[in-house]
């Protein structure tokens, strides 16, 4: 993987956890059961806590425009929309378990195997990340 491919990884995996951050923050006050508000409020925490991460490994270089690269991948921005709508603590869960936390672990496993000298530190996070999500998600 070239430097630009893993700058737009890394710039749509910020992107995607900003999203869950907001997502999850915005349930978390909404839900009936106070146990899954409260798993909600500390998942949203780490999402967001991903995305800084996320950032940090994007390239600090003009000409590859970091900030840039912080877009919502094409095949996230459906899927993030119909979770979104979900109105019932049954939904909400069903599309963290089912639509978005496997295709999110899905998404950062490959980036776990990187062992170049320059991914060291994306292969780290994508460590962290998949470590808190399966934690989040069981």
């Amino acid at each position: 993987m070239n430097i630009e491919e893993l700058a737009d990884r890394c710039g749509a995996l910020a992107w995607i956890a900003g999203e869950l951050f907001v997502l999850e923050g915005r349930w978390a006050p909404l839900v009936e059961d106070a146990g899954f508000g409260a798993h909600l409020a500390e998942a949203s925490r780490h999402h967001g806590w991903h995305s800084d991460l996320w950032r940090a490994c994007l390239p600090d270089s003009p000409a590859l425009d970091a900030e840039a690269r912080v877009v919502p991948p094409p095949e996230w921005a459906e899927v993030l929309a119909t979770a979104a709508a979900a109105t019932t603590d049954g939904a909400r869960a069903r599309a963290l378990a089912v639509d978005l936390l496997p295709r999110l672990l899905v998404a950062v496993d490959d980036l776990a195997g990187l062992d170049g000298p320059g991914d060291r530190a994306v292969a780290r996070v994508a460590r962290i990340v998949a470590a808190d999500v399966l934690v989040d998600f069981l």
